[in-house]
């Protein structure tokens, strides 16, 4: 049966005609999604007209900016070409029609996308199944492997808990459920007869003597190339299921199956007993794994490695080319906590670079354009309304992704200021300098006074304040025109800034894997991102090189007292270094030394040809440059770096101030 408010459960469709965009009398565009996947057993279809209206503001995990001040034409030419070729998964948020009994309408939130296959051309008539997927991310203890799965469907035990939404009426049987051994091993099985849910998981109980599996290996390339996988559910056409697979399934051996199931309150208490007394067994297999802690640490180094060869393929497979120093460089900084703020001629891929990372790392990722007139953080966040009794989160769905966040500890989320400069970052972005200043397990952002709680009808939804653990990584992309504004100190203190790269044209190379050769690498799980950050303490600062930052501090710092560099900064540049990938020779220690000394000291030197002059050198007549204090504090500490990028840094300021009567 259906009720109003948002469901348990989620419907893929895509934009099926550039008719299907709206722009309705407030200037908002949505878009009408024809939707290609069933609904549940329990929902009425009289109750559903076949499409879910999406708000264009809805499609924050990409780069998709709707400007509505541009003409309606323009925006929706636009929109089709962005949204035209995604497959686009919702879920429905249905709103009960005040006027007519028993009319809803059906809108769709929280959107994920992805790029349809160019052989699917899907129609009205196409459909999709949806089916579960388990395996040892989401799976019940003791679960490890497709034996152990099968025990426990025919002993009736839970099988894991799945992190997708997903109806859990008992009638919501699906058509199959699947064991994911790895990318391109699975095992799916047919013949489901029950659905139960409890607290601590699912329940899916066979059909007598109609349970049916059939394996999916990598041979099976038709299967792969039609599935589409968004967390632990996977949508496949209908036809390519039961034409192909399904139909070709065997029997399950189900001689250890018994009676069916009639679930009751003991039978969960028993249940959950079970999965307890396997405790020990855990402990005492913890216990064997410290002894092989050296050889772990160097199968986690290598997954940097892993997780940067598939971030490249990606990249070049979108036909987006970066520098291998540039990927690296970005993936060390977002080890480093802090926010990485991205900056680069316009065009050069700022946004797609984070869309493609958090694809690389299946990560959960908002876009929140940054608008011109915020001017303080409930701008951003929202505000209390006291007059109505209701918290007014801000319209960019911020707020939403850091709940989800806090309610979903072991996903990923990556939340993405686009174009973060267009306001000043001190004004809006306050309460954030804050928590960024915090250790991770101590950041909470405060929405309003906690004493209004108990006034407000929807705190339950929007609580006074909201935890922000390691969980949530912070990027900015910035343009540097006469449109936007300088960053303070206060914001540089915090950030690695980067500047991307131009790479020729003609070196590009267009040579990509494909698909199934580019998913055989190990798929870095979003778990693995802390497993990832590394203590290499052979690779932290060393006595001379912390003389070396205290002597350009103090250069700083005499030209001008309110700049120089805070331990902040030392702590982040030390945590930079020990977190390089041993095994990507072509980014080397001094080379990543030098980047920091870019992206963390050489940002804050800034200001008049009379403040900084003597600091960054001057340019003769006869073309030559004369170094000042900073080269030649630079030259001292050359046994840790040849500094080559941070002296053509310095170079460039002193050609500003040659031309300009200041550098910033």
């Amino acid at each position: 049966m259906l009720t109003a408010g948002k469901q348990d459960f989620k419907l893929v469709g895509y934009l099926n005609s550039i008719e299907d965009i709206i722009i309705n009398m407030s200037g908002e565009a949505y878009i009408k999604l024809t939707t290609i996947s069933d609904l549940p057993e329990s929902i009425d279809i009289n109750d559903f007209y076949g499409s879910i209206n999406v708000y264009v503001s809805k499609f924050n995990t990409i780069s998709l900016y709707d400007n509505m001040y541009d003409a309606d034409d323009v925006r929706v030419q636009h929109i089709w070409d962005e949204l035209s070729s995604l497959l686009i998964e919702v879920t429905p948020d249905v709103k009960a029609d005040k006027n007519r009994p028993n009319k809803y309408w059906w809108w769709g939130d929280r959107v994920r996308v992805q790029k349809m296959n160019e052989s699917f051309q899907p129609n009205k008539d196409t459909k999709m199944v949806a089916m579960p997927v388990f395996s040892k991310e989401n799976s019940a203890t003791g679960i490890e492997t497709v034996t152990d799965f099968e025990d426990a469907i025919r002993s009736k035990k839970l099988l894991g808990k799945l992190t997708a939404d997903w109806s859990r009426d008992k009638y919501d049987i699906p058509t199959a459920i699947i064991w994911k051994e790895d990318d391109f091993n699975l095992t799916v099985y047919t013949g489901i007869d029950q659905q139960i849910y409890t607290n601590y998981g699912i329940i899916y109980v066979l059909e007598d003597q109609k349970g049916r599996k059939i394996s999916i290996t990598e041979e099976n390339k038709s299967w792969f190339n039609a599935q589409y996988q968004f967390d632990d559910v996977v949508y496949i056409p209908i036809d390519v299921a039961f034409g192909e697979y399904l139909s070709k399934a065997v029997f399950l051996d189900d001689e250890k199956t018994t009676d069916s199931l009639v679930m009751s309150d003991n039978t969960a208490t028993n249940t959950m007993l079970s999965e307890k007394s396997m405790v020990t067994k855990v402990t005492d297999k913890m216990d064997s794994n410290r002894n092989t802690s050296e050889s772990n640490d160097h199968s986690e180094q290598s997954k940097d490695l892993e997780f940067l060869l598939q971030f490249r393929e990606n990249t070049k497979q979108k036909g987006l080319y970066y520098s291998d120093s540039d990927l690296v460089n970005f993936h060390i900084s977002m080890k480093t906590d802090g926010m990485v703020i991205l900056s680069g001629l316009s065009g050069t891929g700022k946004s797609k670079l984070v869309t493609e990372y958090a694809t690389a790392l299946k990560a959960n990722i908002r876009f929140v354009p940054v608008r011109p007139f915020w001017a303080d953080d409930s701008d951003l966040l929202g505000y209390a309304d006291t007059v109505n009794n209701i918290y007014r989160p801000g319209d960019s769905g911020l707020i939403d992704t850091l709940i989800d966040a806090q309610d979903n500890d072991k996903s990923l989320f990556i939340v993405v200021f686009d174009e973060m400069n267009l306001a000043r970052v001190e004004h809006y972005f306050s309460q954030f300098l804050s928590v960024l200043e915090m250790d991770s397990g101590d950041r909470m952002l405060t929405l309003y006074n906690q004493q209004l709680e108990s006034r407000l009808y929807n705190s339950e939804k929007y609580p006074s304040n909201i935890r922000i653990s390691d969980n949530v990584l912070f990027v900015g992309t910035v343009n540097t025109d006469e449109s936007t504004y300088q960053f303070s100190d206060k914001v540089l203190d915090r950030s690695n800034v980067m500047t991307l790269k131009m790479i020729p044209f003609g070196s590009i190379d267009e040579t990509v894997g494909s698909p199934v050769e580019r998913s055989k690498r190990e798929v870095i799980k979003a778990s693995d991102f802390q497993k990832m950050k590394k203590v290499n303490t052979e690779a932290k600062l060393t006595s001379d090189e912390k003389n070396m930052l205290w002597e350009i501090h103090k250069a700083l710092n005499n030209v001008d007292a309110n700049i120089g560099i805070g331990w902040r900064i030392v702590r982040q540049i030390d945590k930079y270094l020990m977190n390089i990938p041993d095994d990507i020779d072509s980014y080397t220690r001094e080379k990543a030394f030098d980047m920091q000394i870019i992206q963390r000291v050489l940002t804050k030197v800034r200001g008049s040809e009379d403040q900084m002059r003597a600091l960054v050198g001057k340019d003769t007549a006869e073309g030559k440059h004369e170094p000042g204090k900073l080269e030649n504090i630079l030259d001292q500490y050359s046994d840790s770096s040849p500094f080559e990028g941070s002296r053509q840094v310095i170079a460039r300021k002193s050609k500003e101030l040659n031309l300009y009567g200041f550098t910033v």
